[in-house]
């Protein structure tokens, strides 16, 4: 009987073990579940931040290359090679822009980056194609170029205050899930 009663002692030994690991291996595996959403979360925003920084970055060179660009005779001076002009500026912007993970991103940030990068592609095609052509062009096609390049700058720094609103939006989200 002693043996008998051993016995129910171990299998019941047995069961509490087997359920107390169950118990542990759902609370570390929901844990591990909070753990990957809070860096998941994290690595979204930090790849929102960094689309910020570069909006930022290709709105101000907009501007500026917008206003270098605004007149006949300094299109001529760039076309002529007697003024610099930073090309390579203008490509390293566009290259950042392109470089933009879309899908490392929150979703209410995938079409602002997209118009980033189609953006500032397009500066770098109209300032290409304006100082190739820069002897064909008549007054009106000048004031089509500098209204375009006012343009894009315009758009750019929009898309940049979209991004900001989105991300001020998605920190605000998270404090208020963690409060």
């Amino acid at each position: 009987m002693a043996s008998w009663v051993q016995a129910v002692g171990s299998v019941i030994a047995i069961l509490a073990t087997a359920c107390i690991a169950v118990w542990q291996s759902r609370q570390q595996h929901t844990s591990a579940l909070a753990l990957h959403r809070a860096e998941s979360r994290h690595a979204r925003r930090e790849a929102a931040k960094s689309l910020l920084v570069i909006c930022r970055n290709c709105a101000r060179a907009a501007a500026h290359f917008a206003a270098e660009l605004s007149s006949r005779d300094y299109i001529y001076k760039v076309a002529s090679g007697e003024k610099h002009f930073d090309f390579e500026e203008l490509t390293a912007l566009r290259d950042a822009a392109a470089s933009v993970q879309l899908h490392s991103l929150p979703d209410v940030l995938i079409g602002p980056a997209m118009s980033l990068a189609a953006t500032i592609r397009q500066l770098r095609q109209t300032v290409d194609i304006a100082i190739r052509e820069h002897r064909k062009m008549d007054a009106e096609s000048f004031e089509n170029l500098f209204r375009t390049l006012d343009e894009m700058a315009s758009s750019l720094s929009a898309t940049t205050q979209d991004v900001q609103i989105e991300l001020d939006r998605l920190q605000s989200s998270e404090e208020s899930r963690v409060a």
